[in-house]
């Protein structure tokens, strides 16, 4: 036999099953023969692990081997999460996740649970998936618009009452919220309207002073008083109310008249109060001479008027005048006694504030003290003025000149300008007494 017959040279794909056959045959499946080989025996196609294998793709007589592909094997869907909404359709969603392949034991590449050998790549896969919930429709809470300004004060003085309101801008429904309150009363303006407790009249508008005088002290008995003035004793701590006091009253003519009163105002004198005043201290007068010796006649003036000497017609007096600068501002006034030679006066109206015309002011409103309607500018003043809180007020005059709106405001005063409302004026001032 020559050397040729003894090996064999067979083709790729092919082996010599023993030394001396003449015949080649092919390898199995699973099994190859290359150039490389002496071809006398086939090789098995290489195994990495488990699940990462080569394969002659089932065919016999291959020379070479191939991967067997493994998918990226998609491990099972987690639970939906948390829906976006709790009514109204909202999302939510579940996830998943590449499975190690093999689930355990030895794994000979890099990335457990990527694909190989051409295999479906993670990529290609779904690992996430969304969806619709809670599709059923929200329940709708009332909402409403924001509070209106308060209503003007029920009262200027003496607490009176006012009121905001605001309005449905949706309603409720499906079982949502109910609306809250649509309406808030609240108390505004609790300071006294009681003539005592008003603020000090301006030194040029209503003063007095306290002199000691003889009554009863008609007009005609009175030479120490100028022409316009009035008076009390001490007992009664008052003068009479001097409400519409326009003009000077002569007595003896006894009709109202400016001549003799060098420009001063007053208010009626000899009414039937001081009368009777008159008539008393006669009377204790006369009571105080009848009477015999010092202990007695200290005994009845301690007793009806606290006289400290025996005998006396003249008491301490409070004397009222009017400035001749604001005279005409009238209203009313309440003077009494502050000490022991002292008194003071309280005015519900005042010399015109302090204003700056096409202005406004942007401090805060006294509750219950917006838009308040008035007669005029003065009135806004009087009412700023008499607040207790009041720093400053807005004044806006309405073009049909039948009312006017006027705004009281607290904390320190901050002026703006504004534009004129065509010919209605615009002003802003502070309190009667204060500087701009």
């Amino acid at each position: 036999m020559s050397i040729d017959g003894h090996c064999l040279r067979c083709p790729t794909g092919k082996f010599q099953e023993a030394d001396g056959r003449l015949a080649c045959h092919k390898c199995e499946s699973g099994k190859y023969t290359q150039a490389s080989h002496d071809r006398t025996v086939c090789h098995s196609c290489r195994t990495l692990d488990a699940e990462r294998k080569y394969d002659t793709k089932g065919l016999s007589g291959q020379s070479q081997c191939w991967p067997v592909p493994v998918d990226c094997l998609p491990g099972s869907w987690g639970s939906y999460g948390t829906c976006s909404k709790s009514c109204g359709t909202g999302k939510h969603t579940r996830t998943r996740t590449p499975m190690r392949q093999p689930a355990q034991g030895l794994c000979s590449v890099a990335s457990c649970s990527a694909a190989w050998g051409g295999g479906a790549e993670c990529s290609q896969m779904l690992w996430s998936e969304t969806r619709d919930c809670n599709t059923q429709a929200c329940p709708v809470d009332c909402v409403v618009t924001a509070w209106s300004s308060w209503l003007p004060c029920s009262q200027s003085c003496g607490r009176g009452t006012t009121e905001r309101k605001r309005a449905v801008s949706t309603h409720m429904g499906l079982g949502g919220k109910g609306c809250p309150s649509l309406s808030d009363r609240q108390d505004c303006n609790p300071h006294s309207c009681a003539l005592p407790d008003l603020p000090a009249c301006h030194n040029e508008h209503v003063r007095c002073h306290v002199r000691e005088l003889s009554h009863p002290n008609s007009r005609d008995k009175r030479p120490n008083l100028p022409h316009c003035g009035a008076s009390a004793v001490e007992d009664q701590n008052m003068c009479w109310n001097n409400r519409n006091c326009l003009s000077c009253l002569d007595m003896r003519a006894g009709a109202y008249t400016t001549e003799g009163c060098n420009g001063e105002n007053c208010h009626r004198a000899d009414d039937d109060a001081e009368k009777a005043l008159g008539v008393r201290i006669q009377e204790q007068y006369a009571a105080c001479v009848a009477n015999e010796g010092e202990a007695a006649i200290k005994k009845i003036g301690r007793a009806l008027n606290g006289l400290a000497t025996p005998c006396k017609r003249k008491f301490d007096t409070v004397v009222v005048t009017h400035d001749r600068k604001f005279y005409d501002h009238g209203g009313a006034f309440h003077c009494a006694r502050d000490g022991a030679k002292g008194c003071k006066c309280k005015c519900n109206h005042h010399p015109p504030c302090c204003s700056v015309a096409g202005t406004t002011l942007t401090n805060a409103v006294i509750v219950g003290g917006a838009d308040v309607p008035v007669g005029a500018k003065q009135e806004c003043c009087n009412l700023c003025t008499n607040h207790p809180h009041c720093t400053s007020w807005d004044f806006k005059g309405m073009q049909d000149g039948t009312s006017h709106l006027c705004t009281l405001r607290h904390g320190e005063p901050v002026f703006v300008s504004a534009a004129t409302n065509g010919a209605a004026p615009i002003a802003a001032g502070r309190r009667s007494g204060t500087a701009c």
